[in-house]
């Protein structure tokens, strides 16, 4: 009898642990893509704006951001921070936008305002994004690639134009 309730005690483990090993290879990297930055209100010390990133979810399963800090750049200088509370909802093997709100101080940046409306500036966007369920919630580190925006076509217009 002691036998049998071992054998059925080590089956019974080995059914739990065997799928969770295969866990850890079913989940895909979630990432995150700078599609535009939109200014407004700009001044000679810095303007207000939104920073949209897309999140990219390539698993079965939604997901909600719970928190999201982020540290924006601009031509490689650090230009804002911010953190979103309000959940963000991505849906099972698809995408959602976050719109970072942006208050950009030009001070501190390479070249200023003259820096900005240069030929060409790059942005980007570094982070961390807390994704949270009712079962437990994890954090994931992210930086998006950075966009290098220039020509005649890319500027943004003093009233609010968008790249």
């Amino acid at each position: 009898m002691t036998k049998t309730f071992k054998s059925i005690a080590l089956l019974i483990l080995l059914s739990a642990l065997l799928p969770s090993c295969g866990m850890k290879d079913a989940v895909k990297r979630i990432t995150f893509e700078l599609k535009r930055i939109e200014m407004r209100n700009v001044t000679n010390d810095g303007f207000t704006g939104t920073i949209y990133i897309q999140v990219n979810n390539p698993n079965a399963v939604g997901l909600t951001i719970k928190d999201l800090r982020y540290e924006a750049f601009i031509n490689d200088s650090s230009a804002a921070t911010g953190r979103i509370e309000n959940p963000i909802d991505i849906p099972a093997n698809g995408s959602a936008t976050a719109e970072l709100p942006v208050v950009a101080s030009l001070t501190n940046m390479k070249g200023g305002l003259f820096g900005l409306f240069s030929d060409r500036f790059t942005y980007s966007v570094k982070g961390e994004a807390v994704f949270g369920k009712w079962y437990g919630s994890y954090t994931l580190p992210f930086t998006t690639k950075t966009k290098t925006m220039g020509g005649k076509d890319d500027k943004p217009d003093k009233k609010g134009g968008s790249l």
